[in-house]
Order: structure tokens, then C-alpha cells, then sequence
């Protein structure tokens, strides 16, 4: 048995009781363990308990995965085919920053307690934020997702800002207008003056 797979199996049980407190099982655990793959992982996948009788996508999850060698930890929740991440939850719904890594994730890989020092860190962040989660109110999803859909427009629109500011700098000012025109009503003074210099060297011809 590999040192990944002891790690990940002693980390995944370390939390479980955590999470069957609250109310949800162990569903499947998938462990990716191919040496020097850089696909190395694990992931583990809980239910909702006392829920069989409903349709399996109304179901709430949570599900826990990490690939060290690309660095990666998550921690996700979902309902049905509505998955979230933890950093998005915490976003919404905390108080406070994510607390930082107390442990390498390459060096946690071959590590039992590390890794779940790890886990538990990141479950203790859903603790703290998802009292909704847990209640199962309905609205957590719909402002999960107008929050994702928000988060989307402003990396669009930081796009479409930092296009113009490229453009401005190559003199390139029909695409300067071309870009801030249709945003005239919610541009700073600063990116509404690159419009109108723009659109007056546009004019002079």
C-alpha cells in the first residue's frame, strides 16, 4: 500500500465522525495513486443521511479531495447537480479569511497527520460558515449562484477595463471606445476621461 494512499485513507477517517455529526455518511472514496503521475490524488464523497427516499439529485453533499502534486485542496459542497466550492461559501457566507496551510501539501502527501490537519482545517471552514448549508435552507443555492454570476461580470468587466488600458497605451482608440462605450454609466472618472480623449482623437481624424 502506497504512502499516499495510508495518508489519505488515516486523513478521510479522521474527519468523518466530524462530518457524520452532522448529518452526512461516506458515500465513496476514490484514491488516484500512480507513482510519478502527476495525477496523484484522493477524494472522498458524503451524502445527506436519512435522506434515501429522495430523488438523488436533491440530495446535499460534501465532497473532499486533494492532489498534492499540483498542490490542489478543496473542500465542496453541492445539492443535486449545484456544486460549490468552499472558497466560494466562505465568500458569501463568512466572517472572516480562509486560515492559511499550516503544512506543504507535497510534504502531506506521505504525511498521515499533516494531511489531516489539512482536512480538518477546511472542514472547520464549513463549520463556520454553513449554518444554511446544514439547515438545508433553499435560498443558500440561489445566492450561491447570483454570487458566482457576479463574481463572473467583474472578472469580464476587469478584462474589458485592462483591454483598454492597452488600447489607450498603442493609441488604438476606436477599440478604447469600442470597449468603454457600452460601459459609459459605470466607468471611473479615470476610464470615462481614456473614453472621451478616444473618442475626441476619434473626431480630430
Amino acid at each position: 500500500m502506497s504512502s499516499f494512499k495510508v495518508a489519505f485513507e488515516f486523513a478521510e477517517q479522521g474527519v468523518r465522525s466530524l462530518l457524520e455529526k452532522r448529518g452526512f455518511t461516506l458515500d465513496e472514496v476514490l484514491i488516484t495513486d500512480e507513482n510519478g503521475s502527476q495525477w496523484i490524488g484522493g477524494a472522498a464523497h458524503y451524502v445527506e443521511k436519512g435522506s434515501w427516499y429522495y430523488p438523488f439529485q436533491r440530495k446535499r453533499f460534501i465532497r473532499l479531495s486533494t492532489a498534492p502534486l499540483r498542490l490542489e485542496l478543496d473542500l465542496e459542497i453541492g445539492k443535486g447537480d449545484s456544486t460549490y466550492s468552499i472558497y466560494e461559501l466562505n465568500d458569501l457566507e463568512g466572517t472572516k479569511g480562509l486560515p492559511a496551510r499550516e503544512h506543504d501539501l507535497y510534504e502531506a502527501m506521505h504525511g498521515e497527520k499533516q494531511l489531516r490537519s489539512e482536512f480538518e482545517r477546511l472542514i472547520q471552514v464549513l463549520f463556520d460558515c454553513g449554518s444554511r448549508f446544514f439547515s438545508n435552507e433553499s435560498s443558500l443555492w440561489t445566492d450561491l449562484h447570483e454570487h458566482r454570476l457576479r463574481h463572473v461580470d467583474e472578472r469580464e468587466n476587469n478584462q474589458v477595463l485592462n483591454d483598454a488600458v492597452a488600447a489607450f497605451k498603442r493609441k488604438d482608440w476606436e477599440t478604447v471606445v469600442k470597449l468603454l462605450e457600452e460601459k459609459q454609466q459605470d466607468l471611473s472618472n479615470l476610464d470615462l476621461g481614456r473614453l472621451n480623449y478616444a473618442k475626441n482623437k476619434l473626431k480630430s481624424t
